[in-house]
């Protein structure tokens, strides 16, 4: 019962206390670990189903921790950290999607130091692109211009990946402008040679 172990807790020393929980922590997290690398073989076995909870567990839990497992099997460095109960379960899906091959051993000895928010900040800070997701960023490029002659105006209107941008809004922007075909080092046909290079 909760309250016997209530009770024994409170005739412990705080020192004691302290200790202790120091040692239930890393044995959580050393489970944790275990129950990632299990995770891991039934997902590939077919047996994870992350559309349905899983013990108590919501879809959205239960498919962070798959997501998880898949990524450490390519993160030694920061397995090792996780099963040596360095990294809380928050801090280790965090430094998951901030962590790749190259980086691993960084992250591996960073994230220990970082908080589960400091983490987050950078996951939003630096959000990995997948190569799918950067070759659609690409494609989606466009340039478009219209001369209007009576003004002697060249219309442009670019869309480029924010990558490419001096800003880094989230999604990819439309810019409008309007220049005049006599300013010095802009004709419309350097601009529209200056923007065809930079698309």
């Amino acid at each position: 019962m909760f309250d016997g172990l209530l009770a024994e807790m409170r005739s412990r020393s705080t020192e004691w206390l302290e200790a202790r929980r120091c040692e239930v922590v890393g044995e959580i997290r050393g489970l944790q670990s275990e129950e990632h690398a299990i995770l891991r073989v039934l997902d590939e076995r077919g047996r994870v189903d992350v559309s349905r909870g899983l013990d108590g567990e919501s879809a959205r839990t239960l498919r962070e921790k798959v997501e998880t497992a898949r990524a450490l099997e390519s993160l030694p460095a920061v397995a090792a950290a996780a099963r040596a109960g360095d990294l809380s379960a928050e801090q280790l899906e965090k430094v998951v999607r901030l962590a790749d091959e190259d980086s691993d051993a960084e992250w591996a000895a960073r994230a220990p130091n970082m908080t589960a928010e400091d983490l987050g900040r950078k996951v939003r800070e630096h959000k990995k692109l997948t190569a799918e997701d950067g070759q659609c960023r690409h494609a989606a490029r466009s340039l478009r211009m219209r001369w209007e002659k009576e003004q002697g105006m060249l219309h442009v209107w670019v869309s480029c990946p924010t990558c490419w941008a001096p800003s880094s809004r989230p999604r990819s922007r439309s810019s409008s402008r309007t220049c005049g075909p006599r300013r010095a080092g802009r004709g419309s046909g350097g601009t529209a040679a200056l923007l065809m290079r930079s698309v």
